[in-house]
């Protein structure tokens, strides 16, 4: 036996990104339980202790972005008796066909394989039958508050545009057809010719105003980079609506912010979306479209938690 029931190992802030905002919300509802825990920051301890962390628990959850680190963990915890509960925070089958190939491999001798939709979950139920569908979304317990000179400038952006949209990248990333899984110069692209409706563009890496810039690409005044380390929330809070122009995606953690603030989303169809998200297809037509006949209007508040689940799965296990 462990010394501890669980040992969660992941990434935490910063960077900001889905991934290591679950992470975060995990830890910080695990604080208020009654579970011994030991929590690993892989990028931060490293990969040797995070492998040396495994003998002290009876469960590990890993949560990680790279297929390798998914396969390295599930043939350790296989050799060495330890459960793995391993969640993937994409939709499955994203990749080429070595990637995909790896993250199957890791699936079957994963002791419990989470995903984040049901497309996946009929992929991952396929090759390993304890498979389940939980969501990354764990309400955040507060909202970092904007600095002064931000809140003028997103004050200034909304008296000149009748309505304000938001849309967060927290990297530059591309799918595996070479375009840009967030999209976002073809979001600029839209607004460019849209000086009525505001974008704000949470950008915390810094890494696409970069890009932008390199590629010397135009954006007009109604559009605003955020390009440093912020709370998404504070953005969603004081805009219209959230857009999700994405090419792939998991259980997007941004959209379930939104809706969980009352505010409206505008998503692309490419994975199952909650109800109450505009859904479109991932093309200029569909999100033009949608965008020029938005109207604002408040959407019921999102209710879901998926730390409930994720701590019952630790119990049983």
């Amino acid at each position: 036996m462990g010394k501890y029931k669980l040992i969660l190992i992941g990434s935490f802030p910063p960077p900001v990104g889905g991934v290591s905002i679950h992470v975060k919300r995990l830890k910080e509802n695990l604080e208020k339980s009654n579970l011994s825990y030991l929590v690993v920051d892989i990028k931060r301890d490293g990969l040797k202790t995070a492998l040396k962390s495994v003998f002290k628990g009876n469960v590990v959850h890993l949560h990680t972005s790279s297929v390798y680190l998914k396969c390295c963990f599930s043939i350790f915890c296989l050799l060495v008796n330890k459960k793995l509960l391993l969640t993937y925070h994409g939709n499955l089958n994203r990749y080429g066909q070595l990637k995909n190939s790896l993250d199957k491999f890791s699936i079957k001798i994963a002791h419990v394989p989470i995903v984040l939709n049901r497309s996946s979950l009929e992929i991952a139920t396929r090759i390993n039958r304890k498979s389940v569908q939980i969501s990354a979304f764990i309400p955040p317990s507060e909202i970092i508050e904007l600095d002064n000179e931000t809140i003028k400038k997103i004050k200034d952006l909304k008296s000149r545009c009748s309505v304000t949209f938001c849309t967060n990248a927290y990297n530059v990333s591309y799918d595996k057809s070479g375009g840009e899984i967030y999209q976002i110069t073809a979001l600029i692209e839209l607004f460019n010719g849209m000086p009525e409706r505001g974008l704000i563009i949470s950008d915390p890496s810094g890494m696409y105003i970069k890009l932008i810039k390199e590629k010397d690409i135009h954006y007009s005044d109604n559009i605003l980079f955020l390009s440093f380390i912020h709370d998404f929330n504070a953005i969603i809070r004081d805009t219209d609506c959230m857009i999700r122009f994405t090419s792939t995606d998991g259980d997007s953690l941004s959209v379930k912010e939104a809706l969980f603030a009352g505010k409206p989303v505008i998503a692309t169809n490419i994975v199952e979306r909650p109800a109450a998200v505009t859904c479109i297809d991932n093309n200029m037509h569909a999100l033009t479209a949608a965008v020029s006949s938005f109207k604002p209007h408040f959407v019921e508040n999102y209710t879901e938690n998926g730390f409930s689940e994720l701590y019952r799965l630790y119990c049983e296990n």
